[in-house]
This record gives structure tokens, sequence and C-alpha cells, in this order.
């Protein structure tokens, strides 16, 4: 019986079928015994291996991206831009900031009113993306917005992504 992944089987079996190939050549088998560490055995297989991508063979590891927008004239522009990057998939949310509720607050009412706080209404784009790309990313968002330190209007934030089943993608 054998045991691997549910996902990406077919690479699973070309690992096993390289590993059955070289546990086939007794000098291998010999090189693995008499290896001093685990580094040497480690160093044997990819020196006798033709699929070097055994050793970079990686578990992918995503960021959960927030993107939240209270300039409605950035959403194409973004949602455009992460397509060109891969993305090929995103939740957009209608949401409101806070001074939506707090100006119902009297207190607050009149501060907000003198304020012309008019930026209430939001669309936050949330997507799934390789943890690789999270700053070009970031950076090609703020070729759209401007600097976020220093401009209103978007903000960006990731989050770790500890486990993910399914896709987002709708393309």
């Amino acid at each position: 019986m054998l045991v691997g992944p549910s996902t990406n089987v077919g690479e699973h079996l070309k690992i096993l079928a390289s590993l059955s190939r070289l546990l086939s050549q007794s000098g291998f088998k010999k090189e693995l015994v008499n290896a001093p560490t685990k580094l040497a055995v480690y160093e044997a297989f990819i020196r006798n291996t033709r699929m070097e991508e055994i050793a970079e063979i990686k578990i992918k590891k995503y960021k959960l991206l927030h993107i939240i927008l209270y300039v409605e004239e950035f959403l194409y522009d973004i949602l455009e831009y992460l397509l060109e990057n891969g993305i090929e998939g995103a939740t957009i949310i209608e949401s409101y900031g806070m001074g939506q509720y707090i100006s119902n607050i009297p207190l607050f009412a009149s501060f907000i009113g003198f304020m012309k706080e008019n930026k209430n209404q939001s669309k936050t784009i949330i997507t799934l993306i390789p943890e690789t790309q999270e700053q070009k990313l970031i950076e090609g968002i703020e070729k759209i917005t401007g600097d976020l330190n220093k401009k209103q209007g978007a903000m960006v934030f990731t989050q770790e992504v500890s486990f993910s089943k399914g896709t987002m993608k709708m393309i």
C-alpha cells in the first residue's frame, strides 16, 4: 500500500518512479548505505537523479490579500492588474467605513457633517495570492493608488493562510 497526496498525483508518481529507478541501481544502494550523514544521503539523491525538481518541490504557501477601496475608480484597474499577474479569482464585497455608523451618534454626526466625510462606502477585494508574489502585487497596487502610507482612499493588508481548499478561479 502506498500513501500519497490527494492532489498533484501525477507529480507524486513521477517522484516515486524516479526513486524506484534510483533504488534499482546497486551502486546507488551502496552509496546510501555507506553515507555517513543525512546530508550525504540527500546529496546522493540529488546527484543521482535526473529529476532535480525533487529537491525543489515545496508546498506552495499563500496569503490572503485584502484591498479596501474608498476610491471606486481604482477597482477595475486593480482587478485588471491582478489578472495580468495570474490572480484569476477574487471576491468583491460592498463594505462601509465606520463613518457610516458613527454618523448616527449625535456627538459624531455634527463633526462628520462638518468634515463633509463622504467616503463611507467602499469595495473590499479579497483574494488568495502566492506568498512569493506578495511584495510585487502590493507595489503594483500602489502604482495605481499612489503611496498608501501618504494617500487616503485605499488600504492593503495580507494574512497568513494555514489551510485552503477549493478555488476562487471564476474565469
